[in-house]
């Protein structure tokens, strides 16, 4: 007898459970921003995610929460419910934290199940007009004849930019300083002053800020081809003639590890269904930034950006402690 309650009470524990799965959302989502607002991750993430709790029919809250170059946020989400109602934005950070962290307090690849990448683009590097360069030939030239007195600007050890930046050098040979800011806004900035002579950020950031006109001079992008959204932009690799260089950013979200099966297959639909629309297009569009979704196995795209990063922070040397 006891056996038989035991078993009837378990099946009304999965038959609970499936039944609140099967009903998913009944709730506001909360998804965690783990920067502050106005980036490019925070402006595309919200504009999916606002068609996707139309999807949902349920809210989507967006939460910025910002800290420890994206650590606080992504722990914060680690530590929640794996139950669909705490979700992560993440962009290229998120992956190459656990490598530049003596303690980042996550795993990317352990600690949660991705849901989709929603979005890419990419980064753009620029020269002050002060310096005589007018392609990324005569740039690794002019380095070369005034050994690291052409500076580069970033914003921060260990972001994509100053990562990206250090690529290049090492595959092109140029002899160039860092110099880190404190943000993406401040290296545009100090870009525009000419306090640094060279700068990488993402596409979306040169739109907004330096509006692709005479107060920078594009030197190209950083993906392996030119962005079909920017076709008068030349790739990096292909005027350096540099095969390996092939860098995009990209926007994904993510669960906690746990988080049912159906219930990330709810939210990817959702996405899905969201990156489809053609207003959303429009709004990506805008930003420079290419719908991903089912394009790509997004649980070995994960892996694949992990590892790729992390071999990128390990030749560069970054740490932050």
């Amino acid at each position: 007898m006891m056996k038989r309650i035991v078993l009837i009470f378990f099946l009304a524990l999965v038959a609970h459970a499936a039944g609140a799965e099967e009903s998913f959302p009944t709730k506001p989502i909360r998804l965690i921003v783990p920067f502050g607002s106005g980036g490019p991750v925070d402006n595309i993430s919200r504009v999916v995610a606002a068609k996707a709790a139309e999807k949902l029919g349920n809210a989507i809250v967006v939460e910025n929460r910002p800290g420890a170059g994206g650590n606080v946020g992504t722990v914060v989400v680690k530590q929640a419910n794996a139950d669909g109602y705490t979700l992560l934005v993440a962009g290229v950070s998120f992956v190459v934290n656990p490598f530049l962290y003596a303690n980042a307090g996550y795993d990317a690849v352990k600690d949660f199940v991705p849901i989709r990448v929603i979005a890419q683009y990419p980064q753009v590097m620029a020269v002050s007009p002060r310096v005589p360069v007018r392609d990324v030939k005569q740039l690794i030239a002019l380095s070369k004849e005034k050994p690291n007195e052409i500076n580069y600007g970033s914003a921060g050890i260990g972001t994509s930019g100053h990562l990206i930046m250090a690529s290049f050098i090492a595959q092109s040979g140029a002899k160039m300083t860092h110099v880190p800011y404190k943000g993406g806004s401040t290296t545009l900035l100090g870009l525009l002053r000419g306090d640094v002579d060279v700068a990488v950020d993402g596409l979306p950031s040169f739109m907004d800020s330096a509006g692709l006109d005479n107060r920078v001079r594009i030197m190209g992008v950083s993906t392996a081809k030119p962005w079909p959204l920017a076709p008068t932009l030349p790739s990096i690799a292909q005027t350096a003639g540099l095969p390996d260089f092939d860098f995009s950013s990209w926007v994904m979200f993510l669960a906690p590890k746990g988080t049912p099966a159906n219930v990330v297959g709810r939210l990817a639909k959702a996405v899905d269904d969201s990156l489809s629309d053609p207003a959303v297009k429009e709004r990506l569009k805008a930003m420079a930034s290419l719908p991903v979704g089912t394009s790509v196995d997004t649980n070995q795209f994960l892996r694949d950006e992990s590892e790729k990063w992390g071999k990128i922070v390990r030749q560069s040397g970054a740490k932050v402690d």
